[in-house]
């Protein structure tokens, strides 16, 4: 991934830990889904992260503000 991170025709983004349909978690398990990813892939690049794909798109309004609580601007 180092080489990945340091292409400025790429983008790193979080995904989650487990892939897990974030909507159906405990509110406390899907922080820790985003926050671990986001922590490791910050980790292995040495780049701040502040963009993830939700698995199979799914998100609802506290996925939001979570990502929001995390410094992430941009999902897809």
């Amino acid at each position: 991934m180092g080489e990945l991170a340091t292409d400025p025709l790429f983008s790193i983004g979080i995904h989650t830990v487990d892939h897990p349909l974030l909507t159906k978690c405990r509110p406390e398990e899907a922080y820790r889904q985003i926050a671990e990813n986001k922590l490791w892939i910050e980790t292995i690049s040495n780049k701040a992260c502040d963009i993830i794909a939700y698995p199979l798109g799914d998100y609802n309004a506290q996925v939001l503000e979570q990502c929001r609580g995390l410094g992430i601007r941009q999902g897809h």
